[in-house]
Parts: structure tokens; sequence; C-alpha cells
């Protein structure tokens, strides 16, 4: 028999979403507060409108630096 102490792991959660790893090796600490997190996040976003016409323009023309036609085309579609 083996007499030598074994040293102990974190507690952790089982890991659902991967069926070649039971188990999760993040401590239970973090797995909750990522779950916290979510969470938060989820509420959130649920109450966010959509942008406006003029708000996906302003994000195409911006952040894509689409030309004003595309910008418009593509604003008008996605605002519908």
């Amino acid at each position: 028999m083996n007499n030598q102490p074994t040293a102990s792991l974190p507690l952790s959660m089982p890991r659902t979403s991967n069926a070649s790893m039971p188990f999760c090796l993040e401590p239970l600490e973090t797995t909750t507060k990522a779950r916290s997190q979510a969470e938060k996040t989820a509420k959130r976003s649920a109450i966010m409108k959509s942008p406006s016409l003029v708000d996906w323009y302003h994000i195409l023309r911006a952040h894509h630096q689409w030309t004003v036609f595309q910008a418009i085309r593509y604003a008008l579609w996605l605002a519908r």
C-alpha cells in the first residue's frame, strides 16, 4: 500500500459540455464568478433595444469604414 499523503485538489464543478473531460479543473469560486457575470450580462442584454437606422449608419461608417451608399443600404436592411 502507498502510505504517502495525497495532495488535495481545489473544489471543482462537473463539466457538462465536454464529454472527454468529465470534470472542470477550475476552482469553484472562479466558475461561480463567471456564472454570475454571465447572468448579469444576460440581464443587461435582455433589455437593450436594437440600434436605429442612424445608429446602424454610424456603426457601419465608423467601425467598418463602408462607403456612404453601402452604409445606407445595409443600415436600411438592418433596421427593418
